[in-house]
């Protein structure tokens, strides 16, 4: 009995953490991370998908993201999708490639 309770209770705690640092990973600290456009979705061809399937993600520098969609007619909904995320990101579309700027932190 005490062996199953051990277990169960680090499973809960394994999960716990995994949660945890995925929160973390999301984190805005100034600088350009992919975790922080990871749970986008976007509509395509009547689908949602995710940003990975779509484009090919990229840091060209510490605090840009680049989106290159594998399909220029993406570019909008991707566009659209990093807008009406939450996230606060203001994307910037030239056609063929999508920019994110990621603003530096406050006090």
């Amino acid at each position: 009995m005490p062996n199953k309770m051990y277990d169960g209770a680090k499973q809960k705690m394994e999960r716990a953490l995994a949660a945890f640092r995925q929160e973390l990973a999301q984190l805005r600290t100034g600088r350009a991370s992919l975790s922080m456009i990871e749970n986008v979705r976007a509509e395509y061809y009547g689908s949602v998908m995710p940003l990975n399937q779509m484009a090919t993600l990229s840091l060209p520098d510490a605090r840009t993201i680049a989106i290159q969609p594998w399909d220029t007619s993406a570019a909008q909904a991707i566009e659209k999708a990093i807008q009406t995320s939450g996230l606060g990101l203001n994307p910037v579309n030239d056609g063929k490639m999508i920019r994110i700027n990621i603003p530096t932190l406050t006090e």
